[in-house]
């Protein structure tokens, strides 16, 4: 028996008999539209709103079709398909974003590859797996602030990072002058890149201030053992302020932090390990808060140290570590209080 929230679900997904793939670039975009599980139109515009907006106009005159009743699937493509979520926001179509290699691996084995194909292909996913597709939310207007400072801090620390390893590269293979020439010639940009770093950061911080909900969020994600202030503003991004996200244990496979079964028959007996698909910034700050950690001499630093001399491997341990780091945060978020030593389980 269906709950009233699956109902719920299961009567929305069978409204839509209509199904768009949108294969989005920068400067175009390629619709095709589904109708029972065959390709009835495809078209190719420039990837501006007013386009958008007449084409499927157009389509819904000749098709006599309703926006309730028409979903639209797209990949994950950035900041490339605004116009479309735009206009798309103002109708009662239902959007979903899914990711590439999700579309890719579903249709099996493939054969060619351009725009017209790879929308057709992206309807036809949204028409088989229509029970399972969830819907796209719009991030919070602060949330969505905060990814764009983040990932421009991002691009900054690349460019410092740069270079500076050019710079130290050239030890050994080039003389000292030009060494000391060149780390000159650069230290004016490494200052000022690093400048800019801390003057985002402080931007973050300042922003979340303005929203009473996220900054309560994030005073108590800075108050779990492990996570950081870059790393609490992470956890706010990747879950949409905690709505796109509400269980540990899922964020926690997002993170590539749960070690999953490689075994098959009698044949292959592997050890447990992490997968690969995995949002690898979070990943990486967890690591090194789970680092810091196990450095230390808390509790989290004495079970790695408990774990390590009864024989388990480092790697493990320092997995469970990062693990036990997001349950403990979603544990506090869920139950809004700050993290207290010895009251968390996880």
């Amino acid at each position: 028996m269906l709950t009233n929230c699956n109902a719920f679900k299961y009567n929305l997904m069978m409204t839509q008999k209509y199904f768009i793939g949108v294969d989005v670039a920068k400067e175009t975009l390629d619709f095709s539209l589904v109708y029972e599980g065959k390709v009835i139109s495809h078209a190719s515009i420039q990837n501006e709103l007013k386009t958008i907006k007449n084409l499927l106009k157009q389509w819904s005159k000749e098709n006599q079709f309703k926006y309730s009743e028409t979903l639209v699937c797209m990949e994950h493509t950035g900041i490339y398909s605004y116009h479309l979520v735009q206009f798309l926001q103002q109708t009662e179509c239902m959007i979903c974003m899914e990711p590439a290699y999700t579309i890719k691996h579903s249709n099996g084995l493939q054969r060619g590859k351009n725009d017209k194909i790879d929308s057709a292909r992206i309807a036809i996913f949204a028409w088989k797996n229509k029970e399972l597709l969830k819907e796209w939310k719009a991030p919070k207007s602060i949330v969505k602030r905060l990814k764009q400072l983040m990932s421009l801090r991002k691009n900054i620390i690349k460019s410092k990072l740069s270079l500076e390893l050019y710079t130290n590269e050239l030890r050994g293979f080039s003389d000292k002058n030009s060494v000391k020439e060149l780390k000159q010639s650069c230290r004016k940009s490494i200052a000022a890149l690093k400048k800019d770093k801390e003057a985002i950061e402080h931007k973050m911080v300042s922003l979340l201030q303005t929203d009473d909900e996220v900054h309560r969020i994030y005073k108590i994600l800075i108050s779990v053992e492990g996570i950081g202030s870059i790393t609490a503003i992470l956890f706010i991004v990747t879950t949409n302020a905690f709505t796109s996200f509400t269980e540990g244990k899922k964020y926690a496979c997002y993170a590539g932090v749960v070690p999953f079964d490689y075994s098959s028959g009698k044949s292959i007996r592997g050890r447990n390990k992490v997968s690969h698909l995995a949002n690898k910034e979070v990943k990486t700050a967890l690591h090194m808060g789970a680092i810091a950690l196990c450095c230390g001499k808390g509790e989290l630093g004495q079970f790695y140290q408990r774990k390590v001399a009864e024989g388990k491997n480092k790697m493990a341990v320092l997995n469970a570590v990062r693990n036990k780091i997001v349950l403990r945060a979603f544990s506090c978020v869920k139950n809004d209080r700050l993290y207290e030593k010895g009251r968390i389980v996880g």
